[in-house]
């Protein structure tokens, strides 16, 4: 069996074979401005992967058009650059090749499976670890720091003094890059293909002194201070005032004649005094600005709070942006609630739902038969997320589709598949699910 596996892989590599849904992307635009497309290949990066049903997600999104590809795996599938096909799920958010086929009942099974490192590329003289690059920016002024993550993930936090350039747009937008071409160019990204890609690009353009720093953004939170476009911060802070928990540092004075919603006022002599009211969750997004934002910023990181963002601009600029601005007393306890994700569902609205079983909503159990038989939301109708392409005829565009798992990751992957399909009438319950004796007990994530 495995012989014959291994010489199938050795033909998809040369001969098309079976084909793909007509029109559906197969590479993430970022690795398409690198590679080629190829017959029964696939290239993008992991969103998700659940080893329970031996399925897993790529994603192949570009700015505006979302796009997923699930696929299955079993013990014939080959690994490149893995442990094995377990050792994938700890590599979420980095780039993957899948070579595959589709079998009889049109699922697209795995054959071959390599994780695409390429920074295996890069010689070590050109990679800088945190200290060197913090070195560079101290004493070398001309050096340009720049992202190559989308710009979205740039707004939500970004190394201080850094500039945004998406790697899939580096030449298209090669004017942001300084025309002397002996200038110093740092490039970072998450710790995956995107920097790479972009210095490689950036030595195409005739750039001579272009390193990557590689451990990216995750690498720098986890000790230094970094920022947060304030746009984004007012666009959540006015859809709700929870959306961050809040840290005022200006002068109490100052902070009643003006603060951000949900601010608290902490300075750094005041910290150690209400460093225990804080949250006990450490990945809570927190935004703080005044006067020792900075001080007040390392503080909490070094708390361990890897979602602290200083907010690079004061108050008077905040209000002259005519952003949300309160006065008078700020608030005296730490609080956030998080926005729920795109094509969520509240637990509450669920439980209404699933309690008075409107006629123009359908209840979608997208776990296996077996957990399905288990037990499972009255109503539900138990569609495997691995066959929901196939049995797309069984849901209806002019009703409401509401998916369901134990966990919501699978639930999450049938939505995206319903969304790719053209439901628009779609949520997905993101959440726990126990069920016991006929019942169930909800846990929101």
């Amino acid at each position: 069996m495995n012989r014959l596996r291994i010489l199938l892989l050795s033909f998809l590599l040369i001969l098309p074979a079976f084909a793909v849904h007509a029109g559906a992307p197969t590479m993430a635009p970022l690795c398409a401005s690198c590679h080629q497309s190829d017959s029964n290949m696939a290239r993008g990066t992991l969103d998700y992967f659940v080893d329970k049903v031996k399925t897993f997600q790529l994603d192949l999104s570009a700015p505006g058009k979302p796009a997923k590809m699930v696929f299955k795996y079993d013990d014939g599938t080959k690994v490149k650059n893995l442990l094995d096909m377990e050792d994938m799920g700890e590599y979420k958010g980095k780039a993957f090749r899948i070579y595959y086929y589709v079998n009889g009942k049109g699922e697209n099974v795995a054959l071959h499976v390599t994780r695409f490192d390429i920074l295996n590329s890069i010689t070590p003289d050109q990679k800088l670890d945190k200290d060197a690059l913090k070195q560079v920016m101290l004493h070398d002024k001309s050096a340009v720091i720049i992202d190559a993550r989308p710009p979205v993930k740039y707004k939500e936090g970004f190394i201080p003094g850094s500039i945004v350039i998406p790697a899939a747009a580096l030449e298209q937008q090669a004017d942001k890059l300084p025309k002397d071409k002996k200038t110093p160019l740092v490039f970072y990204c998450v710790g995956g293909c995107s920097s790479p890609t972009a210095a490689i690009k950036a030595r195409g353009l005739g750039y001579t002194d272009v390193k990557i720093y590689a451990g990216g953004f995750p690498d720098w939170v986890t000790s230094e201070v970094s920022y947060i476009a304030p746009d984004l911060v007012a666009e959540r802070l006015g859809k709700s005032e929870l959306a961050f928990l809040v840290v005022d540092t200006n002068s109490e004075k100052q902070a009643k004649a003006a603060h951000l919603p949900n601010a608290v006022n902490v300075t750094a002599k005041t910290f150690d005094a209400v460093k225990d009211k804080l949250p006990k969750k450490k990945m809570v997004p927190i935004v703080v600005y005044g006067d020792e934002a900075a001080d007040v910023a390392g503080k909490l990181t070094a708390l361990g709070y890897k979602g602290t963002r200083v907010l690079p601009m004061t108050i008077t600029e905040w209000q002259k942006n005519k952003y949300p601005v309160l006065s008078g007393a700020t608030k005296d306890k730490f609080e956030f609630m998080a926005l729920p994700k795109p094509g969520t569902i509240s637990k509450d609205e669920f439980v209404k739902l699933v309690t008075a079983q409107p006629k123009d909503t359908v209840f979608v159990d997208v776990r296996t038969k077996e957990e399905f038989a288990a037990g499972t939301f009255p109503g539900a109708i138990n569609i495997s997320v691995e066959a929901l392409k196939e049995n797309l005829d069984k849901l209806p565009k002019d009703k409401q589709i509401i998916t369901s798992c134990a966990s919501g990751v699978r639930a999450e992957m049938a939505y995206n598949i319903l969304k790719d399909a053209g439901y628009t009438n779609i949520k997905y319950l993101d959440s726990f699910n126990k069920f016991k004796d006929g019942g169930f007990d909800i846990t929101q994530n």
